[in-house]
């Protein structure tokens, strides 16, 4: 499973315990850490030392490349997410929460 993966699923409108329930490996601080990464990513344009920012990626099958050519920062960016998670460093919000808080930024309904 592909942070980009829980990312679509979240922006397709499915709820964390319906991914759960479609996903058993994954474990609620799996996508809160995709959300953390996102958010991250968002915020920053370089994540991980030595990671491009992805300003300019567009469209499904860049960041399908991006992603590729990225996967060990990325992956570095995860556990460092789920560390930070597990030490309390990260909001505690739920993830229905991270979501409506979202889509009132941007204007998104």
């Amino acid at each position: 499973m592909r942070v980009v993966d829980i990312l679509q699923m979240l922006a397709g409108g499915s709820s964390e315990a319906t991914i759960l329930d479609d996903f058993p490996g994954l474990e609620s601080d799996d996508i809160k850490a995709a959300l953390a990464f996102a958010a991250a990513t968002v915020d920053h344009p370089i994540v991980v030392a030595g990671l491009p920012a992805i300003d300019d990626v567009e469209g499904y099958a860049e960041i399908e490349a991006y992603v590729a050519r990225n996967r060990d920062a990325l992956n570095a960016s995860i556990r460092k997410g789920r560390k930070e998670l597990a030490e309390g460093k990260i909001s505690t919000k739920s993830i229905d929460d991270i979501i409506a808080e979202g889509r009132r930024r941007h204007g998104v309904r």
